[in-house]
């Protein structure tokens, strides 16, 4: 996907957080940062896909009026050279075969690279539950021969705050994605 996004022209920005996006009369106007850079990006139209925290839709409003129903720790690692069986997809596995506790685990493929896969999860508090579902989907679960062969690259934490869905995805020039 990121070669052929980068054919049609569209540059990435890796390591950028996008702070916050105002709508003006010609586009959108993109507040970001940088190791410590603060600069603006201008453009016609927004896709905004900035994760479950989205900066770019809470400053432009939209998550007022919004109903969020959980909060709690989950976990990511970044896995390469994963030998899955289906296409890239988002996949989603529920259950004690896969979780050892009650938990979710979700695969999704990443932009790092070729049978990289992003692998997360979580299980409630305390934190380090959402790291023991995921390691029990790679080292045990019906699951674990896809990650004989591979290795685990990154591992990220966060917070999550999960609501409803954006009523209207939508607000002058941008688009929330995701």
């Amino acid at each position: 996907i990121l070669k052929e996004s980068a054919a049609l022209g569209v540059s990435f920005m890796t390591s950028t957080i996008a702070m916050s996006a105002e709508n003006t009369k010609d586009g959108v106007v993109v507040s970001a940062k940088n190791k410590n850079k603060d600069f603006k990006v201008t453009a016609r139209k927004l896709a905004g896909a900035d994760g479950l925290m989205s900066k770019i839709g809470n400053s432009l409003g939209f998550n007022e009026g919004r109903y969020f129903y959980a909060k709690g720790p989950s976990i990511e690692y970044t896995v390469a050279n994963v030998d899955i069986p289906y296409p890239p997809a988002w996949i989603r596995f529920h259950g004690a075969n896969y979780t050892k506790v009650p938990g979710m685990i979700y695969m999704v493929p990443s932009a790092a690279g070729e049978n990289y896969w992003k692998v997360g999860g979580g299980a409630g508090i305390p934190g380090k539950l959402s790291t023991l579902v995921v390691e029990h989907f790679i080292n045990k679960s019906r699951c674990a021969g896809w990650f004989k062969n591979s290795s685990i690259v990154d591992k990220r934490g966060c917070s999550v705050l999960m609501g409803e869905p954006v009523k209207r995805p939508y607000k002058g020039n941008v688009l929330m994605l995701g």
